[in-house]
Protein backbone atom coordinates (compact mmCIF):
# COMPACT_ATOMS: atom_id res chain seq x y z
CA UNK A 1 0.00 0.00 0.00
CA UNK A 2 1.27 3.42 -0.92
CA UNK A 3 1.70 6.08 1.70
CA UNK A 4 0.24 9.49 0.99
CA UNK A 5 3.66 10.92 0.21
CA UNK A 6 4.56 8.11 -2.22
CA UNK A 7 1.12 8.44 -3.84
CA UNK A 8 1.65 12.16 -4.47
CA UNK A 9 5.17 11.58 -5.79
CA UNK A 10 3.86 8.93 -8.20
CA UNK A 11 1.18 11.32 -9.47
CA UNK A 12 3.75 14.09 -9.84
CA UNK A 13 6.03 11.88 -11.91
CA UNK A 14 3.10 10.74 -14.07
CA UNK A 15 1.90 14.31 -14.67
CA UNK A 16 5.40 15.44 -15.56
CA UNK A 17 5.75 12.57 -18.06
CA UNK A 18 2.27 13.27 -19.49
CA UNK A 19 3.10 16.95 -19.97
CA UNK A 20 6.33 15.96 -21.74
CA UNK A 21 4.40 13.63 -24.00
CA UNK A 22 1.83 16.34 -24.74
CA UNK A 23 4.60 18.83 -25.51
CA UNK A 24 6.11 16.35 -27.96
CA UNK A 25 2.68 15.75 -29.53
CA UNK A 26 2.06 19.50 -29.88
CA UNK A 27 5.49 19.89 -31.51
CA UNK A 28 4.95 16.97 -33.90
CA UNK A 29 1.49 18.13 -35.00
CA UNK A 30 2.46 21.79 -35.35
CA UNK A 31 2.35 21.88 -39.15
CA UNK A 32 -0.40 19.36 -39.81
CA UNK A 33 -3.27 20.27 -42.08
CA UNK A 34 -6.25 20.38 -41.77
CA UNK A 35 -6.13 22.35 -38.56
CA UNK A 36 -9.32 20.74 -37.22
CA UNK A 37 -7.71 17.29 -37.28
CA UNK A 38 -4.71 18.59 -35.35
CA UNK A 39 -6.89 20.28 -32.72
CA UNK A 40 -9.09 17.20 -32.27
CA UNK A 41 -6.07 14.92 -31.90
CA UNK A 42 -4.55 17.22 -29.29
CA UNK A 43 -7.83 17.53 -27.36
CA UNK A 44 -8.33 13.75 -27.25
CA UNK A 45 -4.74 13.24 -26.09
CA UNK A 46 -5.14 15.81 -23.30
CA UNK A 47 -8.37 14.26 -22.04
CA UNK A 48 -7.17 10.69 -22.17
CA UNK A 49 -3.80 11.42 -20.54
CA UNK A 50 -4.88 13.82 -17.80
CA UNK A 51 -8.26 12.46 -16.66
CA UNK A 52 -8.16 10.54 -13.38
CA UNK A 53 -10.48 7.70 -12.37
CA UNK A 54 -11.24 5.87 -9.13
CA UNK A 55 -9.44 2.53 -9.02
CA UNK A 56 -11.83 0.70 -6.68
CA UNK A 57 -15.11 2.51 -6.03
CA UNK A 58 -16.07 0.20 -3.14
CA UNK A 59 -12.79 0.59 -1.25
CA UNK A 60 -12.57 2.32 2.11
CA UNK A 61 -9.94 4.72 0.78
CA UNK A 62 -10.58 5.70 -2.83
CA UNK A 63 -7.40 6.03 -4.83
CA UNK A 64 -7.10 7.65 -8.24
CA UNK A 65 -5.14 6.54 -11.27
CA UNK A 66 -4.99 7.70 -14.88
CA UNK A 67 -8.32 6.81 -16.44
CA UNK A 68 -6.91 5.15 -19.53
CA UNK A 69 -4.84 2.79 -17.34
CA UNK A 70 -7.87 1.92 -15.23
CA UNK A 71 -9.82 1.37 -18.45
CA UNK A 72 -7.22 -1.08 -19.79
CA UNK A 73 -7.30 -3.12 -16.59
CA UNK A 74 -11.10 -3.02 -16.38
CA UNK A 75 -11.45 -4.20 -19.98
CA UNK A 76 -9.80 -7.46 -19.00
CA UNK A 77 -12.85 -8.13 -16.81
CA UNK A 78 -15.43 -7.31 -19.48
CA UNK A 79 -17.31 -4.26 -20.71
CA UNK A 80 -19.60 -4.11 -17.65
CA UNK A 81 -16.63 -3.28 -15.44
CA UNK A 82 -15.10 -0.87 -17.94
CA UNK A 83 -18.29 1.11 -18.51
CA UNK A 84 -17.87 3.09 -15.28
CA UNK A 85 -14.57 4.49 -16.62
CA UNK A 86 -15.31 4.59 -20.35
CA UNK A 87 -18.55 6.59 -20.17
CA UNK A 88 -17.11 9.66 -18.37
CA UNK A 89 -14.05 9.58 -20.62
CA UNK A 90 -16.16 9.59 -23.78
CA UNK A 91 -18.49 12.29 -22.45
CA UNK A 92 -15.55 14.52 -21.53
CA UNK A 93 -13.85 13.85 -24.86
CA UNK A 94 -16.98 14.78 -26.81
CA UNK A 95 -17.34 17.93 -24.68
CA UNK A 96 -13.72 19.05 -25.00
CA UNK A 97 -13.50 18.72 -28.79
CA UNK A 98 -15.91 21.62 -29.59
CA UNK A 99 -14.30 23.69 -26.85
CA UNK A 100 -10.83 23.11 -28.32
CA UNK A 101 -12.05 23.93 -31.83
CA UNK A 102 -13.71 27.13 -30.60
CA UNK A 103 -10.59 28.18 -28.68
CA UNK A 104 -8.39 27.53 -31.70
CA UNK A 105 -10.74 29.49 -33.95
CA UNK A 106 -10.83 32.40 -31.49
CA UNK A 107 -7.07 32.37 -31.02
CA UNK A 108 -6.53 32.40 -34.78
CA UNK A 109 -8.93 35.33 -35.24
CA UNK A 110 -7.43 37.31 -32.34
CA UNK A 111 -3.89 36.67 -33.48
CA UNK A 112 -4.75 37.71 -37.04
CA UNK A 113 -6.11 41.13 -35.98
CA UNK A 114 -3.07 42.26 -34.04
CA UNK A 115 -0.63 44.47 -35.95
CA UNK A 116 2.63 42.78 -36.83
CA UNK A 117 5.77 44.41 -35.46
CA UNK A 118 8.73 44.44 -37.86
CA UNK A 119 12.30 43.87 -36.72
CA UNK A 120 13.04 47.60 -36.71
CA UNK A 121 10.14 48.24 -34.33
CA UNK A 122 7.80 49.76 -36.89
CA UNK A 123 4.26 48.50 -37.05
CA UNK A 124 3.49 46.96 -40.41
CA UNK A 125 0.22 45.98 -41.95
CA UNK A 126 -2.96 47.56 -43.17
CA UNK A 127 -3.57 51.09 -41.90
CA UNK A 128 -0.39 51.21 -39.85
CA UNK A 129 0.24 54.93 -40.20
CA UNK A 130 1.10 54.88 -43.89
CA UNK A 131 -0.35 57.77 -45.96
Amino acid sequence: MLTTNAYLIAWGIYLLAACGLLAALFRLTRGWRPVAFRVVLRAVAVVWLLMPAVVEPDAVRETLAPAFMVLVFELTGGYENAARVLEPMLILTVGVIPLALALDWGWTRWRGRRPQVARNGAVSGEGAGQP
